[in-house]
């Protein structure tokens, strides 16, 4: 892969960072927390923006108060001409239960997240989509995401920070969520930073009715943040997955191994599933040599609860991020 990075200076370091914990901060408020004028702060976020550095800023909804649960599907892809591939991504993009779609190198092919009510309705999916593919299908295997806990990208960081302990997913438990909290989620999902007055005008409602909806769901955990997509191509990163398989495994050893991925630089996503393997890694790293570098680190640490890792990466994203109201 051809490798485009974009030289930030230490101004446009400390937004990313502010960003990173609150893609929704106000501009003027972002211009006190890095020490700037409000008119560098906007003209620097817009800069970061308009070159493609930043691709998006999301708000992360919890599937679980939906009453969703998290499935994956990895595939090994056979006999799959330039045309069927397209025919099979195209299926996937436009399943409204698929979430997540990312073409990988490495043990899978391919990979789809789900939301899904129940296994029942996943079963419904499962059926459909071999019944059209199984042909181009070498081999499935599937996972039930528990809860995914996301961490910060330190790597931004000249210094290590604490992760807030996040759980996307966990618990089914659905709240009541009225058509008013729906339209403001669809408006915001994949772009946090629109204004309450642009969310007014679109729904025609009051401030304060679109404050105190986005401060319930906030407090109910139905939004549980707001996040900075980034192109990590124009930042010297690339995007693996860790598949690790426990051996010998307590809960206290898996609470070690967890605390050790949240203080990680390049760890930004801890997953616990139930399936095959036992935990998902997502690292955004610098290339395959610092990757495999810190693989052998946590074997060397953690070698008597690892039996083993599979690696993936990850080369481009069909779909995602994360949207639960594109499934509603």
């Amino acid at each position: 892969m051809v490798k485009i990075e974009t030289k930030l200076d230490n101004l446009d370091m400390k937004i990313l960072i502010e960003l990173d914990s609150n893609s929704k901060i106000p501009v003027t408020q972002l211009a006190k927390r890095v020490r700037v004028s409000r008119e560098v702060a906007k003209y620097r976020l817009k800069k970061l923006v308009d070159s493609g550095i930043i691709k998006s800023f999301t708000t992360m909804i919890n599937p679980a108060r939906f009453g969703f649960t998290i499935y994956k599907i990895y595939l090994k892809i056979q006999n799959l001409s330039i045309e069927r591939e397209k025919e099979l991504l195209d299926y996937l993009k436009k399943n409204k239960k698929v979430f997540w779609l990312a073409k990988t190198d490495g043990v899978f092919d391919l990979i789809a997240g789900l939301y899904v009510k129940n296994t029942v309705e996943f079963d419904e999916f499962l059926s459909s989509f071999t019944g059209e593919f199984g042909r181009q299908i070498s081999s499935r295997h599937i996972s039930n995401t528990v809860y995914s806990t996301p961490f910060r990208k330190k790597y931004l960081f000249e210094k290590p920070r604490e992760s807030e302990e996040i759980l996307w997913g966990g618990i089914s438990q659905k709240e009541e969520i009225d058509n008013m909290m729906i339209n403001i989620l669809k408006l915001i999902a994949e772009n946090s930073r629109i204004s309450i007055a642009e969310i007014c005008e679109t729904l025609n409602t009051t401030a304060k009715t679109v404050i105190s909806k986005i401060r319930y769901m906030e407090k109910r955990k139905i939004i549980l943040g707001y996040k900075t997509i980034l192109n990590l191509e124009k930042i010297n990163k690339e995007n693996f997955k860790a598949i690790v398989y426990f051996q010998n495994i307590t809960p206290e050893k898996e609470k070690k191994f967890k605390n050790f991925c949240k203080l990680n630089s390049n760890i930004i996503y801890f997953i616990k599933t139930i399936g095959e393997w036992d935990v998902e890694l997502d690292i955004e790293i610098k290339d395959y040599k610092e990757f495999n570098k810190l693989l052998n680190d946590i074997k060397i640490q953690f070698g008597d609860i690892i039996k083993t890792i599979d690696t993936i990466y990850i080369s481009e994203e069909p779909k995602g991020e994360l949207n639960i109201v594109a499934s509603l």
